[in-house]
């Protein structure tokens, strides 16, 4: 059984209070001072401590809070008052306090605040900044909570998980798939979770599939207000894409990520090759391409090529790897970093953290160059232009690439009005947006050196 410490210098409102408490199940104790309530956390284990703000000229609440942490780790604090000021607030968020009761409320809002205060019991709290909408659905996903996150943003909605599954979303007057849709749109807002009341489920579709589709349609939606098609990776940079941003512009979260298994690696999904081949467009799920992994852990370091002008090439070679080699320094758990013509699959420049044999320069350098050019995909691209009436040879479509291979990300952008790309390779460790921050960040660098 739950046991609930009321405490509060008002003896008509503690009684009451203990009273529907008592009458929902719960072992309920009062105290109307600071100090009998400290005593009472003495003698006895308190799951969820409910005290009121302003108790007495002795102590205060917060007072409480603070010394009832030290008393008892797994107390969790509830506040009320009907004074709080912001510096109030924020100071009990400091002391870990899990909600702020604003008195008069209800028996609901109560009890909801109670459970939430349970359910805190393990796990952490606290603001975070720079996560996006989708790292934290497939956070709460893998760990199959139950929870209704609010949005505050552009547009803003509830999204709410049973088990770690999407059974709801409500946005203005919208419900279901098309409110979750309208909310993931958003590029950025701040984010809040509180505990799910009884709902009925309408949204039935499976996690992956349903957030696939989603971003699907967004991005979709996206490249018809510009007259611009993307295949089944969002890789537009016409437009803001569903890639993180940089650091520098988080916000309470980021824009949405193109892949679903980005940052946090979802349960195992059905799909053989795992999100990376669910989202690969149809038309390249069975093409034959060089290994990414291998990729990941053999980028060497190039010999020359053959070139009648040899000691500028060389130079040219040098300074992008210097720049590959800042890159790998910098980004927390980065493998390589490998500049590639996508004209002809040679290494422009390059720098990785594992020796391996110069031979598998050429390999990976096509690998590297099929992913963007390959014929698949270039087929893909000549039928796709031939249905829209575009030119023969006109825009390529991938521009931005990223794959999550067994042990590493792949961040992949085309430079230089698409004739080079640029690969980082990292741990699964790395955080995504400071990826791709990073590898962006490398561009003005390389690009002049691409001949």
């Amino acid at each position: 059984m739950t046991s609930v410490l009321v405490v509060d210098d008002d003896l008509e409102l503690c009684e009451s209070l203990a009273r529907d408490l008592r009458a929902q199940g719960f072992e309920v104790f009062t105290a109307n001072t600071v100090s009998a309530a400290l005593a009472m956390l003495k003698r006895r284990n308190i799951d969820v401590l409910l005290t009121d703000l302003r108790i007495s000229t002795e102590r205060d609440g917060i007072e409480l809070c603070k010394q009832a942490s030290q008393l008892s780790s797994q107390t969790r604090t509830v506040m009320m008052s009907a004074f709080a000021t912001a510096q109030d607030y924020q100071a009990a968020t400091q002391q870990g306090v899990v909600k702020v009761l604003w008195k008069p409320f209800t028996n609901e809002d109560l009890l909801v605040a109670i459970q939430e205060a349970i359910e805190s019991k393990t796990g952490f709290r606290g603001n975070i900044h720079g996560l996006s909408l989708i790292d934290l659905l497939q956070m709460m996903h893998f760990a199959r909570r139950s929870v209704a996150i609010s949005v505050r943003g552009p547009t803003s909605g509830q999204i709410y998980l049973q088990d770690g599954e999407i059974i709801e979303a409500e946005s203005g007057g919208l419900k279901g798939e098309e409110a979750l849709r309208t909310i993931l749109a958003n590029p950025s807002g701040a984010i809040h979770t509180s505990v799910l009341a009884p709902r009925a489920r309408n949204i039935t579709r499976d996690f992956e599939g349903l957030l696939l589709d989603a971003l699907r349609q967004i991005d979709e939606k996206g490249a018809e207000s510009e007259s611009s098609f993307d295949m089944a990776f969002p890789v537009s940079s016409r437009r803001p894409s569903l890639l993180p941003p940089p650091a520098a512009q988080a916000s309470e979260f980021s824009a949405t990520p193109v892949m679903v298994a980005r940052s946090v690696p979802p349960p195992p999904m059905s799909t053989p090759g795992g999100l990376a081949s669910a989202v690969r467009p149809p038309s390249l799920a069975n093409a034959t391409v060089p290994s990414l992994a291998a990729l990941a852990q053999s980028l060497a370091s190039p010999a020359p090529p053959a070139s009648p002008d040899i000691p500028q090439r060389s130079q040219r070679m040098s300074k992008i790897d210097d720049a590959c080699r800042d890159v790998v320094h910098k980004v927390d758990g980065a493998v390589a970093c490998a500049v590639v013509d996508l004209e002809t699959g040679m290494l422009h420049g390059m720098y990785n953290t594992a020796n391996f044999a110069p031979e598998l320069d050429e390999h990976l350098a096509r690998a590297t160059m099929d992913i963007f050019r390959g014929p698949t995909v270039t087929k893909s691209e000549r039928m796709i232009r031939a249905h829209r009436g575009l030119p023969e040879e006109g825009e390529r479509y991938f521009q931005e690439i990223h794959i999550a291979s067994i042990n590493n990300y792949h961040f992949a952008k085309t430079v230089k009005k698409g004739k080079a790309a640029i690969m980082l390779v990292t741990k699964k460790t790395t955080n995504v947006g400071m990826g791709w921050a990073m590898l962006r960040s490398v561009i003005p660098l390389v690009e002049p050196h691409i001949p």
